[in-house]
């Protein structure tokens, strides 16, 4: 019905996550119950009331009467935890009123919802295309602030202290979504995360700077550029694609390991970056799934699992962000994991491959075989061949990898950034556990 790893993934939080694994204790609750299409149960809590609660099994959305403003709260994630670990905890029964009315409710507004949509008029090819003319013209006055921005920091110089100021691209970035340009809003955001971010942050900065100047550039030369690399720099200004656009593309058949996960916050807005490893093709694929309100995202498929399904990739240079062409594909849990780990060599090869036809990649997932270690004081992973990349790791990672490891190399998920190596996941014992680096 539901994995732990998913009902992990639901969590806003770290604090979330520890306060419904405590939660996770069938003597904390009382009238646990379900049927198969809701989970529900009473929480004590330190009043005379006990917390309603419930969870709609098809999407993990809940339902709580405790006053938390999180979604979703601590009590439903203990209450799926339960269901997650022993489903005997909670009794089959009819539902209750005040289940059955959130079920109600829920069907009307999604009803409503629905023939609000039908209803919509379509807009016509013309005002469709004066719209696309609209957003173009914005999105060239952003191309222009933007290279004005960059300018103007390297003439004043990466010394000064407008640069280690919030402000400085906070404005810029809301200028940038103003113009229609979200995704140049999405890089100024990372440059301010850079700046003064640790060691060298001076070069790792100016390089991001520099990568940015270029998809400007590139950009305004677009008509000139082949229809890959062009489709790439649009969707990374900002431009969206249709899905019906991308299902109708480029397919991929294969059976797809679910090597790790991470989640970030962006506008109110949680984002899931799903990567999965095709065991066949060696292809790597991004899916994203997206939460707001409390909704759960889709396709929350388990870490560690396999998915023997059909991927639909976006068009662009990376064949990279892709879609599951069905969304209900059955997943296997406990799968042996039959693809051969890279090496450091291997990695770093497809690195500059992959870079070489997309030069604004970030992100380069792997699984890697390798160990902890420490080199001059800093913290590597070292492979069979003894070769080693800097290590990122944050909190109690370092201790947790090293424990999985026992002294002896495994198999390590996670993705190189071009300056070090951070791990989310790795193979522990024959099990594929997900480190907490996926609370970003």
């Amino acid at each position: 019905m539901i994995s732990p790893d998913q009902v992990t993934a639901l969590a806003p939080d770290a604090a979330s996550y520890k306060a419904g694994k405590a939660l996770a204790v069938a003597s904390k609750w009382s009238d646990l119950a379900r049927d198969d299409q809701m989970l529900w149960g009473l929480a004590k809590g330190s009043g005379k009331k006990p917390y309603l609660t419930c969870v709609a099994v098809d999407d993990f959305a809940s339902k709580c009467s405790c006053p938390s403003r999180k979604f979703p709260c601590k009590h439903a994630l203990g209450l799926m935890f339960i269901a997650a670990q022993d489903l005997s905890f909670l009794a089959e029964a009819d539902l209750p009123d005040w289940v059955q009315e959130w079920k109600d409710s829920r069907a009307a507004r999604v009803e409503k919802a629905g023939k609000k949509k039908q209803t919509a008029k379509p807009k016509s090819e013309e005002s469709a295309a004066r719209t696309k003319k609209k957003r173009t013209a914005r999105m060239d006055d952003g191309i222009k602030f933007l290279d004005e921005f960059l300018l103007d920091l390297i003439r004043q110089g990466l010394a000064q202290s407008s640069v280690s100021d919030y402000d400085t691209w906070d404005n810029a970035a809301r200028r940038l979504i103003d113009f229609q340009a979200p995704g140049l809003a999405r890089y100024i955001r990372r440059l301010e995360e850079i700046a003064h971010s640790g060691p060298n942050w001076e070069s790792r900065l100016l390089h991001e700077m520099g990568s940015l100047y270029l998809l400007s550039y590139s950009y305004k030369q677009r008509d000139n550029l082949d229809s890959t690399l062009c489709a790439e720099i649009e969707q990374r200004i900002g431009w969206q694609v249709e899905k019906e656009s991308v299902l109708s593309g480029k397919t991929m058949h294969d059976d797809w390991f679910v090597a790790y996960r991470t989640v970030t916050t962006a506008d109110k807005l949680k984002v899931f970056s799903n990567w999965v490893y095709g065991q066949k093709n060696r292809q790597w694929a991004l899916l994203l799934s997206f939460s707001a309100g409390g909704a759960a995202p889709a396709a929350l498929w388990p870490v560690g699992g396999t998915v023997i399904t059909e991927l639909a990739f976006y068009p662009g240079a990376s064949d990279e962000r892709a879609l599951a062409v069905v969304d209900s594909a059955p997943v296997r849990l406990g799968a042996e994991l039959n693809a051969e780990p890279e090496s450091v060599q291997q990695l770093l090869g497809r690195v500059s491959d992959s870079l070489a036809v997309n030069p604004w990649r970030s992100r380069f997932p792997g699984l890697i075989h390798a160990q902890p270690a420490t080199l001059d004081g800093a913290a590597v992973l070292v492979d069979d061949q003894g070769d080693a990349l800097p290590w990122q790791h944050s909190g109690d990672d370092q201790m947790i990898v090293q424990t999985v490891c026992g002294g002896r190399a495994t198999v390590l998920a996670g993705e190189w950034n071009g300056h070090a190596y951070q791990v989310h996941a790795a193979l522990d014992n024959g099990d594929w556990f997900q480190l907490r680096e996926q609370f970003q």
